[in-house]
């Protein structure tokens, strides 16, 4: 499987200071560094390094391949929409949490993974703390990796995500509606299956305030499989079943509101 990261002129990084936390740089040429990783335990441990390096450089993770490798050019037209992917990137943002100080990365990470569904629970995954966690008060925000057993269509991969959100009580009783109300507002991130996705992995710049999480931000956790076997869960997954599922939430969410 082919993992690629892209680096811009400037670290790809948030900056946060008692003045509040500093977006993204807005980039428009990247460099693209192109990696293969097999999809076994050996795959996973080099995943990990490479996720960790490629942060420690300001790089960003590609969601899926592209067309061809770039040099300082835009990426835009370049990512290959249509390929199948063998990795899943889980992203958590904003999901409620009381904790009294920073809790360690691996227990945050396995309270989230144990309330998933079952497949979930004896895979080897890693964990990445985002930008904002130990920041926003009473919410965690982690990125999730997991290799997979079976090449997947992005879209097929959407699904099952919002699947999951639809089947996990921790998640479904957090969706609502969109500012607009046309369409659902979701913790765990659907959107993050399309290939062409930037998954943000550098640590933030903190600039007169204390990093909460200074040694690493990522984890690595070994459990029995290496890979999420979601050939098993996929046949669950139908395209029709899922969009009925998400208007009658939204029907729902409209008629409280």
């Amino acid at each position: 499987m082919e993992v690629v990261f892209l680096k811009a002129k400037k670290p790809l990084a948030k900056e946060i200071s008692e003045e509040g936390i500093k977006p993204y740089p807005l980039t428009k040429n990247f460099t693209s560094e192109h990696f293969d990783i097999s999809t076994d335990q050996k795959g996973l441990n080099k995943l990990y390094k490479l996720l960790t390096d490629q942060a420690a450089n300001g790089a960003c993770l590609h969601k899926g391949s592209l067309k061809r490798p770039l040099k300082d050019e835009s990426r835009a037209f370049m990512s290959e929409r249509a390929k199948t992917t063998e990795m899943l990137v889980l992203d958590i943002d904003g999901l409620p949490y009381k904790a009294t100080n920073n809790v360690a990365i691996g227990t945050l990470a396995e309270q989230i993974v144990l309330q998933l569904p079952e497949v979930f629970h004896n895979v080897s995954y890693i964990a990445q703390a985002s930008a904002s966690l130990g920041f926003k008060k009473n919410t965690v925000s982690l990125h999730l990796f997991f290799l997979l057993d079976m090449p997947v269509h992005p879209k097929t991969l959407k699904d099952f995500i919002r699947m999951v959100n639809y089947n996990s009580d921790f998640l479904a009783e957090q969706i609502t509606l969109s500012a607009n109300g046309q369409s659902l507002s979701y913790i765990l991130d659907p959107s993050v299956a399309d290939n062409s996705k930037l998954i943000y992995i550098a640590p933030p710049k903190f600039v007169g305030v204390e990093d909460p999480y200074p040694n690493n931000r990522f984890i690595k956790v070994d459990r029995g499989s290496p890979t999420l076997e979601i050939s098993s869960t996929l046949i669950g997954v139908n395209p029709e079943k899922v969009h009925a599922l998400g208007l009658q939430i939204k029907d729902n969410l409209r008629k409280k509101n």
